[in-house]
């Protein structure tokens, strides 16, 4: 597949490519860890649109080469690109495995086995979630990593307990992507659910 051409962006410029790449991609929508890149860029533009097709599309091109020289800012597009695509690539490994409940002193206590296979366990967050109810929020409750699973190369027990002044049937163990500045969307596909 031909790159398309974007005549009027500073395309010859090295680390345009990642910046390009992290434009379209739609998941800066929800990782803020980009965020400085835009910024950078264009100050007063970011802060007024947050979007990062607009900076890109309206920057100056000495304005983003000056910038691009720096190894440090242009290093940091490139490696938001390889951590989400790291992730990505690793993420349909993941499974649930056994989930224990026990009720006791009005708590419940959940106990989860997560097999994370190729990916990194500090890349993902393991929460029970229970949908919101008599317009109260939504429960999410991260759980604590335990002990690794015997005879695995990379699984984990986690933990946590909540009131049990709901069905325990509430409540669903899940797995979201865990990276500094970013937050999930309960609509991206990048979710795991154990039910």
């Amino acid at each position: 597949m031909k790159k398309p051409k974007y005549s009027f962006l500073p395309a010859d410029t090295e680390g345009f490519d990642s910046l390009m790449e992290l434009t379209l991609d739609m998941r800066w929508s929800w990782d803020h860890g980009a965020d400085e890149i835009w910024r950078i860029l264009d100050p007063a533009l970011w802060d007024l649109t947050h979007n990062p097709w607009v900076v890109l599309q309206t920057v100056s091109r000495n304005q983003f080469q000056t910038v691009m020289n720096n190894p440090v800012f242009r290093n940091k597009g490139e490696e938001l690109i390889d951590r989400l695509n790291t992730l990505e690539q690793g993420w349909d490994s993941m499974r649930f495995g056994d989930v224990k409940v026990e009720t006791l002193e009005k708590q419940h206590k959940f106990e989860v086995q997560i097999y994370f296979n190729k990916l990194d366990p500090d890349t993902v967050q393991i929460e029970l979630f229970a949908n919101g109810t008599d317009g109260h929020p939504p429960i999410m409750q991260k759980m604590a990593r335990g002990s690794k699973l015997e005879g695995t190369a990379n699984g984990y027990n986690y933990f946590t307990s909540v009131s049990s002044t709901r069905p325990a049937l509430d409540y669903t163990p899940r797995a979201i992507p865990c990276l500094p500045n970013v937050s999930v969307p309960l609509e991206i596909s990048r979710i795991l659910w154990q039910r």
